[in-house]
């Protein structure tokens, strides 16, 4: 025999609620409550009445659901961790290949750069050359001004 705050404890609900259980189903626990110094206690029977009663309205639930819950939250964790890991390796290969990519771009553009700083450097040498002719032209143009100039 129990009394109705252990009732309360073992059933994982308040003694209000067992108290609740019990005026709503008096007439099946009136042969398996039991009053001894104001205290109130009920027998296994009565016990097993009110667990029905609080399964049936959801209030606790059978521990097979219990452990059929947390094996279905197990399955789905598990496949949850696997496509995570999934999508963890697509993203690595993804990453490394653009990491390869960015390298061969860099390495291409470094080329180019090389190439079109060649180009200027030659055209440079090549203006610098042409002013040179201009220049030397310049001169012989006010050369021959001066000598076609004298009589």
């Amino acid at each position: 025999m129990l009394k109705v705050i252990e009732v309360a404890n073992l059933l994982g609900v308040s003694k209000v609620t067992i108290y609740k259980k019990m005026e709503k189903f008096k007439k099946e626990l009136k042969p398996h409550l039991h009053k001894k110094r104001n205290i109130t206690f009920l027998d296994d029977e009565g016990v097993e009445i009110i667990r029905q009663s609080l399964i049936e309205n959801n209030v606790i639930f059978e521990k097979i659901d219990i452990e059929n819950q947390v094996k279905e939250l197990e399955e789905t964790l598990d496949k949850k961790v696997d496509q995570l890991e999934w999508m963890n390796t697509q993203l690595l290969t993804a990453y490394r290949d653009d990491i390869l990519n960015l390298r061969f771009v860099l390495d291409l553009l470094n080329g180019q750069i090389k190439v079109k700083t060649s180009q200027l450097k030659d055209k440079e040498e090549m203006l610098a050359d042409y002013k040179d002719i201009n220049r030397l032209n310049k001169e012989r143009i006010k050369g021959l001004e001066t000598f076609l100039e004298t009589p």
